[in-house]
């Protein structure tokens, strides 16, 4: 729940950009010196604040209407809609001159380039794409009845978000590739390249707002998700209503994404563990400490303090779902998956270095 709590308060703020590039994209896109403009929005006071807050607002209206009424009626029109814009953009990107090049360069493995570093990255981006360690599936099966199916609704959940990964990378990379840009990582990739990929395209302003929606509908799905998952806390272990509990909580995550939305203009010089900002420590706390944490205090209570007899029976809706390997199963949540995480954590804080 922590976890949810400390990523809400920054994802609200690249969610609050995305609000602003979309509008920027439908009154005629990026002009000039595109690195430049992202850099004056972010560090800009009232603008970036502005977007966040909307985004808060818009999360807080569906999380008020409850699972039913709100968050799965937002899913149903949102994901669909997710999967139609990525299908137009990868039909687009893949048309452009020069693409099969990035398409090479997406998908033609270079094992020199695993090490470590990169297994480690990679366990810790599965942690941040599947809501692992900070309560979202579990809160989300706490709504479930005895009926679905456990195991094979987690295949399709980790298989889709595979398959979206890798098309989403189709949309991009060979994008990047095919007019000659370096393929970059964080937030530079999303708000400078791309934009740039779309001013040398034809009707890039299309395709990027295109773009930009899809983007928007992905944030909004993964706050909708984070609030609720604090929320469901509070009404469940404080006995607070519902309503009270999402107008404060709202409250609370605006404040404190205020904070991370300065931290790229007047809070820029202000450091942190690591000489971090704020936001970046925001970031490396959630992304290298809280969510690994999370992992390992779940592997421990399924593992070794949840009964086995009763883990199996949940996991197998007693007896009735086929599970063959469910043994295999916890051997590697009772001992595999713990040290990976341990690793992942000693990594982070410094004390190894692979």
């Amino acid at each position: 729940v922590l976890a949810c709590f400390v990523v809400y308060t920054y994802y609200t703020v690249i969610a609050g950009w995305i609000i602003k590039y979309i509008l920027v994209y439908l009154t005629g896109g990026v002009q000039g010196d595109v690195g430049a403009y992202f850099g004056s929005h972010i560090s800009s006071v009232g603008s970036p604040i502005f977007y966040s807050g909307l985004v808060l607002i818009f999360t807080a209206f569906v999380v008020l209407k409850g699972v039913s009424g709100g968050i799965e009626k937002a899913g149903k029109i949102l994901m669909p809609a997710l999967f139609i814009f990525l299908f137009i953009i990868t039909i687009r990107v893949l048309t452009l001159p020069g693409a099969m090049e990035g398409v090479k360069y997406y998908l033609e493995p270079d094992f020199s380039k695993i090490n470590g570093k990169v297994i480690l990255a990679a366990l810790g981006q599965v942690f941040f794409s599947l809501s692992l360690g900070m309560g979202a599936m579990i809160t989300y099966g706490s709504y479930l009845d005895k009926k679905p199916n456990i195991v094979k609704n987690s295949l399709v959940v980790t298989d889709l978000d595979t398959l979206i990964a890798l098309v989403a990378g189709l949309a991009i990379i060979p994008a990047t590739i095919a007019f000659g840009h370096e393929v970059s990582a964080g937030p530079g990739l999303i708000f400078i390249t791309l934009p740039s990929v779309f001013n040398a395209m034809p009707l890039g302003g299309v395709f990027g707002t295109i773009f930009f929606i899809l983007v928007l509908f992905a944030a909004i799905t993964s706050t909708i998700s984070l609030l609720e998952v604090i929320v469901a806390f509070v009404v469940d272990q404080l006995k607070v209503g519902r309503r009270k509990a999402t107008i404060w909580i709202t409250i609370v995550i605006f404040i404190i994404s205020i904070f991370n939305s300065l931290s790229f203009g007047p809070l820029a010089g202000v450091t942190f563990f690591f000489g971090m900002n704020f936001f970046d420590f925001l970031c490396y706390l959630t992304d290298n400490l809280l969510l690994p944490i999370g992992g390992l205090m779940l592997c421990a209570a399924v593992g070794h303090v949840w009964n086995e007899k009763d883990v199996i029976a949940e996991v197998t809706n007693n007896g009735e779902v086929k599970f063959k390997f469910v043994k295999l199963w916890l051997f590697v949540v009772r001992y595999i998956i713990p040290v990976i995480l341990v690793v992942l954590l000693l990594q982070a804080i410094g004390v190894i270095s692979i």
